[in-house]
């Protein structure tokens, strides 16, 4: 491929593919190959075909991008290459679908889709409806705009209000619509739990490992071998301990914590070793690769892993040997990190501990739990002293902490939602994540500094647009910032508006306007957090971009640096595919949560509930319960005729205006479990 893309791009003009292959020495009865690789090639988007001759994309300005639709209509082309996005004007009668991977023609703020290189959608998770003979099948993803009529030719049975798989076998034309064949027919949208399966199917979550990976995970021996020791420090004797959930059985990471002779503390954060079981391009490796995360819905875990590994070998459980990797830290006492050393290691876990009965030691000086705990109770009492220093200094740094309370559900032992209360944000959860923090600052100065391949985690500058918007809106509550804010700009806005009822609002608004984290290929540093380097290191268990720095660790100290050119290769793809899954997850996590969340509620309504205004538009407004419940009061329930100021987020009817951040009383008037919608009207 590369001698073909060379041949092109010196060429003085485009060249068929006869022409390439004379000039590659080619036979002409082995001239289909050639054709073969071309083909390849366009598809992968490394050259365009026009009339025949084929162009390399570079030299014929066109560029390849992602398709993003949004659900009003409006289709945009992403790309990396590109500052901004473009709106899409113009397709050459291509029937666009979000997500399709496209080579477009960008022309200012527009662009022109030239060619399909890639359909994101083979499957799809819809509704089925019928219109007069035909049965027709309606993507639960808003943004995918067609329908597709069900062939009638093989195929699961289905009936209208059915929820469905479907496998395209026609995509959409601008002269006929799309065609699918039912898959799979996950029962009828009345039932709650068919409408968390069509969650998972819709943003691709796997419930089940393929068998060939179930059987490699099963062939690795459950035991740390005397054989696999080699060229790792022996910290067994080391005072090494795990804090996690309650439920949590996939522990990547432990911690240990002593004090040097100097006074200085001597930090140790300990990794599973995951890649020492899990080798590049394995079959359990291709699989992680093609989940990025494991996923956590309320009651429910669909690992990155199969579990022989997650819950077993990989996870660090109390009293067995676990291969690890260790990264030691000596902090000073004003939380700066002055020495470090990375270390493949062979750890055994003293401690399996809980953020719950952490919490209640450090907090309780009367708790029995100290008594239970005095081996590893006084190392305990010094993390806490780190942790506070190192919170500490990252304010000081400018790092800006949200702190947003999030929902945990309640479930009962038939799954069912019984509560909805606030996740907690304990000393102990402050402690993992402080110490979580230092190790991935480290790891990410130890590959640069080394010039060593790895995928980082970046977050950039906020763009120009939503700082505008987020402008606008704290200039409504009273508030400003500068035109080109700091991190700590950011900070001090949080500390003005600390205590006060819109407090929430203004965090949840910034959080908007802040640009997504992603991983890439280049160190470009994270702007929420206020570090030049960062990563993400510490739980290679359920994210695979941690995997492949794990991998990256392992082949510079055990494996004499064989196999980083590969992995320098394929980190922008990796790092690009781990971005989407990650998000594709996350996406999922909020839906199931919503639909928890309405669940509960189903059992609520007629019920009066206190909230705060949340969000307002010119429909209605959005109405945060103390639940942590959000609903929506549609404005044609409210009492008169409300005007809508959209500079200062108000509705106002001349005698009750709604603002943001507002106290208001509710009452439960409908839920929609399968869309996670709670209908509410304002109580009078």
């Amino acid at each position: 491929m590369d001698e073909i893309l060379r041949i092109i791009k010196t060429s003085k003009e485009p060249l068929s593919a006869s022409a390439i292959s004379r000039r590659l020495g080619v036979p002409k009865n082995q001239a289909k190959m050639v054709r073969t690789v071309l083909g390849k090639m366009v598809k992968s988007g490394k050259l365009v075909e026009r009339d025949g001759a084929y162009y390399a994309v570079s030299d014929s300005g066109l560029i390849k991008g992602t398709v993003c639709s949004t659900v009003s209509g409006a289709d945009f082309f992403v790309s990396e290459k590109l500052k901004e996005d473009k709106k899409i004007v113009k397709s050459r009668d291509l029937c666009l679908m979000h997500g399709d991977v496209v080579l477009a023609k960008a022309r200012g703020r527009n662009c022109t889709v030239i060619k399909i290189l890639e359909r994101a959608n083979e499957k799809l998770v819809g509704t089925v409806y019928a219109e007069g003979a035909s049965l027709y099948l309606v993507p639960d993803e808003k943004k995918l705009r067609e329908i597709f009529l069900i062939s009638r030719k093989g195929g699961a049975k289905v009936n209208q209000g059915d929820k469905v798989i479907g496998k395209i076998i026609a995509y959409p034309t601008a002269t006929a619509s799309g065609v699918v064949k039912i898959e799979e027919n996950l029962g009828s949208t009345e039932n709650d739990e068919t409408a968390i399966l069509s969650v998972l199917y819709k943003h691709k979550v796997d419930t089940e490992f393929p068998q060939e990976v179930t059987e490699a995970a099963n062939e690795i021996n459950q035991e740390v071998q005397e054989a696999e020791l080699g060229g790792r420090l022996d910290l067994r004797s080391l005072t090494v301990i795990t804090i996690d959930g309650d439920d949590a059985k996939d522990l990547d990471d432990a911690v240990s914590l002593g004090l040097t002779e100097k006074g200085d503390y001597l930090l140790g954060v300990h990794i599973s070793d995951v890649s020492h079981y899990v080798t590049m391009d394995s079959k359990i490796d291709l699989e992680a690769r093609k989940r990025g995360t494991s996923v956590y819905i309320p009651g429910q875990v669909y690992p990155m892993l199969p579990k022989t590994l997650s819950n077993g070998i990989c996870s660090l459980n109390e009293n067995q040997d676990r291969l690890t990797i260790s990264c030691f830290m000596i902090i000073t006492r004003q939380g700066k990190i002055t020495e470090y050393s990375i270390q493949p290691s062979v750890i055994r876990s003293k401690r399996r501990m809980t953020y719950s009965c952490v919490s209640e030691m450090l907090e309780d000086v009367k708790s029995p739990l100290r008594k239970e705990y005095k081996d590893v109770f006084g190392m305990l009492l010094l993390m806490k002293q780190l942790a506070e220093i190192l919170i500490k200094n990252a304010h000081s740094r400018g790092s800006i902490d949200f702190d947003m309370p999030e929902a945990k559900i309640v479930l009962d032992e038939n799954d069912f939602p019984v509560d909805v209360v606030p996740e907690e944000n304990s000393i102990s959860h402050q402690i993992i994540e402080q110490f979580m923090l230092a190790a991935n600052q480290t790891v990410a100065e130890y590959l640069t500094d080394n010039k060593l391949p790895g995928i980082y985690r970046v977050h950039e500058k906020p763009e120009e647009k939503k700082l505008q918007s987020f402008n606008d809106f704290i200039s409504s509550l009273g508030y400003v910032i500068p035109f080109e804010p700091t991190v700590k700009d950011f900070q001090a806005l949080l500390e003005q508006a600390s205590g006060k009822p819109e407090e929430e609002l203004i965090k949840k608004n910034m959080l908007r306007s802040m640009s997504k984290a992603k991983y890439k290929a280049t160190c470009d540093g994270h702007f929420g957090l206020a570090y030049e380097k960062y990563l993400h290191f510490t739980s290679p268990i359920r994210r695979y971009p941690d995997l492949i720095v794990h991998r990256v660790l392992n082949m510079t100290f055990i494996n004499n640096y064989k196999g980083l050119r590969e992995i320098g290769a394929q980190a922008e793809h990796l790092a690009l595919t781990s971005t989407e899954r990650e998000i594709a997850a996350a996406y999922c996590e909020r839906d199931v949560t919503d639909i928890r969340k309405a669940q509960y509620m189903s059992n609520h309504v007629g019920e009066h509930f206190s909230g705060t205004v949340s969000f307002v538009t010119a429909y209605g407004m959005f109405v945060m319960l103390d639940n942590l419940v959000e609903g929506y009061v549609p404005v044609n329930s409210m009492d008169g005729y409300f005007e809508f100021d959209e500079l200062r987020n108000t509705l106002d009817n001349g005698r009750i205006k709604y603002s943001l951040g507002d106290r208001v009383e509710v009452t439960v008037f409908s839920v929609n479990i399968p869309d996670g919608k709670v209908e509410l009207t304002v109580f009078s």
